[in-house]
């Protein structure tokens, strides 16, 4: 009830930054928790971390989910520090969702928002990543202007539209 429940969806590998996550935990209110969405080869390293740094009462993994995006709206923090990325997917989710996003400061991420609409962190800044948080706590206005974002340039119905305009475009071009 009184707790801050911090998300994330994403396979368990280095890449995706958790071990950053976990650290960053220990900087934080003992008020704050984390549910981690996913599964991969350095889970065990992840779990191992988790007991070393006392976390074992704040934080769950709770494995690979089918339709990892219906945890979402329990979210009240979403969370993506990872070093790389391709597509950003998850973050797109959360997005939908008008979630309060924190993710690292990678070109993917700034090309995607802007901070207005997430607060990126310095990787690999631990005190950074979870200074990100508590702000984003505080700033209420960025799951409205991420949702806003969202619907304005990455819904199904405006990548849709996107699609047609550039087969139009195209379709014109060999005529």
């Amino acid at each position: 009830e009184k707790s801050i429940l911090i998300g994330t969806n994403c396979s368990l590998q280095h890449r995706k930054g958790i071990d950053l996550l976990l650290q960053s935990m220990v900087l934080l209110p003992s008020h704050y928790k984390l549910f981690i969405v996913g599964e991969g080869a350095d889970r065990l390293h992840y779990e191992n971390m988790i007991a070393e740094l006392g976390l074992k009462k704040r934080v769950y993994l709770a494995g690979a989910k089918k339709e990892a995006y219906r945890y979402l709206p329990y979210y009240d923090i979403y969370v993506l520090p990872s070093r790389s990325e391709g597509f950003p997917l998850s973050l797109l989710e959360a997005a939908a969702y008008g979630k309060q996003v924190v993710c690292s400061n990678i070109p993917v991420f700034k090309e995607t928002f802007t901070e207005k609409e997430a607060i990126m962190f310095e990787l690999p800044q631990v005190d950074d990543l979870a200074k990100a948080i508590l702000e984003s706590y505080e700033k209420k206005d960025l799951g409205r202007n991420i949702k806003s974002k969202f619907d304005a340039e990455y819904s199904p119905q405006c990548m849709y539209d996107k699609h047609i305009q550039i087969y139009n475009c195209r379709t014109h071009l060999f005529l």
